[in-house]
């Protein structure tokens, strides 16, 4: 690290300057600049930064590879299901500084002269930096057995490769993970979880169930092997315990979409003071259990036959609208009756005075505060001016319920939902402030489409609520995409990831599901729909189209059988 002075904006190094990092077993793969200021260094994140590489007059060696999740592994998966023809797949490998490229062949052994005679056939070259090669349809030239990845420079190609078998997908079942040099595996896609999951309780005994959990299993299933029931203390599923099916016990098979609880089962989890208060269904494959954000999930309601005990509030809090003065007082109930007792905190009436009162419960310290702000809903815009990159109409949206408490409304436009470099638009008084009881704004004539950072394009329209305390957190604001009307057809957006696993095992016929992400800075702004197709080149829509899905929707299933 060395401090260079604002002006000089370029460095030369001191001769025999040891490319080392601060870690022996760690060698320097990039260059990072990154700016100062009084509170410090900037993220790296968002420093500027290249792949440095070492120019040492001979060509590299072969990148060592470990087994480790996410790189260090070369993986291919075939999702071309037509014989000998391959499509997809990802090469992941470790970057190092005497590299500029990878090349990729495919070949009938582990050596691209592999065969007699050879037969390697080259199949991309990537630079050092993108650590995958998506591929358009490719016939095979020969029967061929593995992905070979050499590593490359100016001065010429490591002597070995790391190498990955695979099989013909419309000739052999998916690929199989062999342990081989270098350790290689198949990656899937996403394992998607149960819906519609449904409980009730026949057990009227408190702290005791019975009945029938019961879900709609997921539209593919090839890769499931059981579902597994848990109840657990909360959505983590923190001291979660298994529940056992009257027929099954403990796994439920695929197809057999409901567990009965054994008769007596008691609501508990593997820690006493901790009660059961969720219910869980998780997908099972080969891989194990789901993460538990996937896993399908309801509130456990335990059927007792009597009115519930009180329960132990952080707080309560209560906001008054209108004139009227008293206390308010949190109660607990259900089908059976209400609790006898409350946990409550005092309150003020707003027509008489703004402060608010701290007061110390039976049961639990409960204070009065302003309840959150509730934001404007049905954001809508319209683009009225034709050329691109400038806006130009009425941005309208529906209030609140309770206006109160508002003062203002603002809207802006920002890249994303988080209102990431976002920009104050104005009306056409040249006024950013919108009064309450005004729901609309008429945009200033030739307003540009831009965020606070021009590498950054605007995507998102919010719609922030203000107060006394200051504007409302982006979470909670009205948003709408940004439609930016050019009058003409959309480029092509840009994109960080673009993947489809093939879950059908008919020949000819595919069904699964797509899912892509955006490139950093991706412009959505010209885009309304997604249309999905299948096609014989990259170049064009050639081929059936499997669907459409709204922008904001990132994925699209495709019916089995397509």
């Amino acid at each position: 690290q060395l401090n260079v002075p604002v002006g000089t904006n370029q460095m030369i190094l001191h001769d025999r300057t040891w490319r080392n990092t601060t870690n022996a077993d760690y060698p320097a793969n990039w260059l990072l600049v990154l700016a100062s200021n009084s509170a410090g260094l900037q993220n790296a994140s968002s420093a500027a930064k290249i792949p440095l590489y070492d120019e040492s007059l001979s060509e590299p060696s072969l990148i060592e590879f470990e087994q480790v999740s996410m790189f260090g592994f070369v993986d291919f998966e075939d999702t071309d299901q037509r014989y000998g023809i391959v499509a997809g797949g990802t090469f992941e490998v470790v970057d190092l500084a005497f590299v500029t490229d990878y090349v990729v062949f495919l070949a009938k052994g582990d050596d691209v002269n592999s065969g007699d005679p050879p037969t390697g056939q080259h199949i991309g070259t990537i630079p050092r930096g993108t650590n995958e090669l998506h591929l358009s349809p490719v016939e095979l030239i020969d029967t061929m057995a593995r992905v070979l990845v050499y590593v490359e420079n100016a001065n010429g190609r490591s002597a070995t490769s790391a190498s990955a078998m695979f099989m013909d997908w419309g000739w052999l079942p998916p690929t199989e993970t062999e342990t081989m040099t270098t350790t290689t595996s198949t990656t899937l896609g996403p394992l998607l979880g149960v819906r519609d999951l449904f409980f009730t309780d026949t057990n009227e005994e408190a702290e005791v169930l019975g009945g029938v959990v019961s879900w709609t299993p997921p539209d593919f299933t090839s890769r499931i092997t059981a579902y597994w029931v848990f109840i657990a203390f909360d959505e983590q599923n923190t001291y979660g315990v298994k529940l056992l099916d009257v027929e099954f016990e403990s796994s439920i098979p695929v197809g057999v979409n409901q567990l009965n609880i054994h008769e007596g089962t008691e609501r508990q989890t593997n820690t006493s003071e901790y009660p059961a208060n969720w219910l869980f269904v998780f997908v099972h494959s080969s891989a194990g259990l789901q993460p538990v954000e996937d896993a399908a999930k309801i509130w456990l309601y335990d059927e007792s036959s009597h009115e519930p005990s009180v329960i132990g509030l952080g707080n309560v809090t209560f906001t008054d609208t209108d004139e009227d003065g008293g206390e308010v007082a949190g109660l607990d109930e259900n089908p059976h009756g209400r609790s006898a007792k409350a946990v409550f905190a005092m309150y003020q009436d707003l027509g008489w005075t703004s402060s608010t009162v701290t007061q110390t419960a039976t049961f639990t310290s409960t204070t009065s505060t302003s309840g959150p702000l509730l934001g404007v809903t049905e954001v809508s815009y319209f683009d009225t001016h034709s050329q691109a990159y400038v806006l130009e109409g009425v941005v309208r949206w529906s209030p609140p319920a309770q206006t109160s408490r508002i003062t203002e409304y603002t809207v802006l436009m920002a890249f994303d939902e988080q209102n990431s470099y976002g920009t104050l638009l104005k009306g056409k008084d040249g006024k950013s402030s919108i009064p309450v009881g005004v729901n609309q704004v008429q945009l200033y004539d030739g307003s540009p489409r831009q965020t606070a950072d021009p590498a950054f394009p605007a995507n998102w329209l919010l719609v922030f609520a203000h107060t006394s305390s200051g504007r409302q957190t982006a979470s909670d604001a009205g948003k709408t995409p940004l439609y930016d009307d050019s009058a003409s057809a959309p480029s092509m957006v840009e994109l960080r990831s673009l993947a489809f696993f093939d879950e059908d095992p008919a020949a000819e016929t595919i069904g699964g599901l797509v899912q892509w992400s955006f490139a950093a800075g991706a412009d959505l702004a010209f885009t309304r729909v997604f249309a999905l197709y299948l096609a014989t080149s990259p170049d064009e829509a050639d081929g059936p189209r499997l669907g459409s899905v709204a922008r904001g929707t990132n994925e699209l299933a495709v019916d089995l059988g397509t």
